[in-house]
């Protein structure tokens, strides 16, 4: 056994770098563009992600920015904040009751409002109010899938539904907006397949965007901070591009 551990590590260039199932090349040791903020390198990327630590930027195409980090989405401040709803928009627990109490009254109301003249909304819609006391200029709900109910769809209609939020928002000019990992709580999708499909929706976009410039994905749990991170390492193995942490 040592032996082929010798052996393993003899083929596998130092360079090549692992954080749970993944492996990636390091590129050559180049430092970020300052304006990315502190210089970095994928191999301390790379631990932070297998670390769970730390806020992550990724730079997509188009010039876009994605940043992904743990903490309260109501205290953010960004053009557009995003909420998991349910179809009647009763904002009564999770995300949607946090951004609802900070944001005051008048985001239920107004909500409420909208299901008394439209009706349910369905799994995949998406409809803005105000942000009432929140840091917003608007606040996005949309109705995620439900873990079986969807027909093993999940993943398919939570890119699709995340992908109409970034194109609503950049519709309506905004520049900045903050997504929580929408279907990973109460509707109890698994927090992977979430991740993964909020991750591709994001960088589907990024070449499309004629406003929006900036993406914050945040969620209060680590392990869904770390999901989103991955999801995103995973991404870059596909599509390098540059990449940079801060504290």
């Amino acid at each position: 056994l040592c032996c082929i551990s010798s052996l393993i590590g003899s083929v596998i260039p130092s360079r090549f770098h692992k954080a749970g199932s993944l492996w990636w090349e390091e590129p050559q040791r180049r430092p970020l563009s300052d304006q990315h903020g502190p210089r970095d390198y994928m191999g301390s990327a790379a631990r932070e992600v297998q670390e769970g630590k730390g806020s992550q930027r990724y730079d997509l195409p188009g010039g876009v920015n994605v940043l992904v980090c743990r903490g309260d989405i109501t205290k953010v401040n960004a053009d557009a904040l995003v909420n998991a709803a349910n179809g009647y928009l009763d904002h009564g627990g999770g995300v949607a009751a946090a951004l609802s109490h900070a944001g005051g009254p008048e985001v239920q109301r107004e909500s409420h409002a909208l299901v008394r003249n439209y009706g349910k909304y369905a799994t995949g819609d998406t409809v803005m109010t105000t942000g009432g006391h929140l840091q917003c200029k608007k606040l996005i709900h949309i109705v995620g899938p439900v873990q079986g109910e969807a027909n093993g769809r999940e993943r398919q209609l939570l890119t699709r539904s995340v992908g109409s939020v970034l194109k609503l928002a950049d519709e309506n000019k905004f520049q900045s907006i903050a997504i929580p990992c929408i279907s990973s709580g109460i509707f109890k999708v698994p927090i992977s397949l979430c991740a993964e499909a909020i991750v591709t929706a994001v960088s589907d976009f990024g070449s499309q965007s004629q406003h929006l410039k900036t993406i914050t994905l945040i969620d209060t749990r680590e392990e869904v901070v770390k999901a989103l991170k991955v999801a995103m390492c995973e991404f870059w193995l596909h599509y390098p591009q540059t990449l940079s942490s801060s504290p």
